[in-house]
Formats: structure tokens, sequence, C-alpha cells
């Protein structure tokens, strides 16, 4: 709930698809938010189908392996990887890692618990100059050819709805901002 109000408090959303384990907590999710912000949201019948042509992807969960993976995601998309934050666990996977630009909350915790960079390092698929930056840094102009991720193994406050929300993926279509808005700033 607080990642759909984030992404509406900075960018215009027009639809949301949403994928979680247990089609009543996709619906239930659906329909509190949908009456809350009048959105169309409407629960999808797979992770694969609740991001396809999506521009904003949103992974809230406690998965231990990847539930988003890297040929699923189109050019430019951008990724909220928020729920797993144990060096254990991972939401995206490796390719998901390699083919985004990687900005996290605190490089340290990325470092020692950030599951998804940790793989894809242990792979020898990024080095550790795959981290761009942090989100509090001014993101640069996103690429057309590559996605832009954030990923939060920090927020641990988060952990209580990962419980309510299992493996939640809300995927975002928004109206192409202008050109001097093309930029990319993750909270």
């Amino acid at each position: 709930r607080g990642h759909l109000e984030a992404m509406l408090l900075v960018r215009p959303i027009r639809r949301v698809r949403l994928w979680s384990r247990t089609r009543e907590s996709a619906e239930a999710f659906a329909r509190t938010q949908a009456a809350r912000h009048g959105l169309d949201i409407e629960p999808a019948a797979s992770a694969r189908e609740a991001v396809a042509s999506a521009d904003i992807i949103c992974t809230v969960s406690s998965a231990r392996e990847p539930i988003l993976l890297g040929d699923w995601i189109a050019p430019g998309t951008h990724l909220n990887i928020v729920g797993s934050s144990l060096a254990a666990t991972a939401e995206i996977d490796t390719e998901a890692v390699v083919k985004s630009r990687f900005f996290v909350d605190y490089r340290p915790s990325t470092i020692s618990e950030g599951g998804e960079y940790r793989r894809a390092l242990a792979a020898g698929a990024i080095t550790p100059d795959h981290i761009l930056g942090e989100i509090g840094e001014v993101a640069p102009e996103p690429r057309p050819d590559g996605a832009t991720a954030a990923t939060s193994p920090s927020s641990s406050r988060w952990a209580s709805r990962l419980r309510t929300w299992p493996a939640l993926i809300t995927s975002c279509e928004r109206p192409a901002p202008p050109t001097s808005a093309r930029r990319w700033i993750s909270s």
C-alpha cells in the first residue's frame, strides 16, 4: 500500500496490475486500493502477466527465490525491489540485476544483506561497481536500453506488511512524461 501511494505521488499512474501467491490477497488489495485511489487495479494470473509492458515494477515480498525474471522486464522499466532483505533471499534473478542500473538505499546494507546483488556478484555476472549510487543521491537520466532498479535490503520496517501481502508484485503503466521529466528519483 505504501509503495503504491509513493508511486502515485511522483508519477501519474493510469493502471495497476498485481500478482500474489494467493489470489485472495491480490483481489483484496485490488479492491481496497482501487476504491481508495480511484484507479483501475487488476489482479493478474501470474507474475509474468502482471509485469508485461509495465513502466514501473514494485516487488514487495518475502520470497526466498526470484519471483521476477530479467527476461520479463522491458528496457527502460523502473524496478523497486523492496521485500527480500536477507543475504540468502532474492526477489529478482541475476539477469534482472545485470540489465539494471542499480541504486540502493544504503550501500553497506546491500553489500552485506542484498541477496540479489550478492548472488549476481558471486556468479561473476557483475562487479562491485554495479551499484551506481544510493537512492538519496540524484539519479542520472535513464538510458532507453536499460532498466533502473532501486533495492532496499535494510527496510525491515516493512516485515509485518510482507506477511500480510506475500509475494506481491505490483506493476504500473504511466503516461509518457514530457522529456524534461524523464528523471527517475526513487524514495
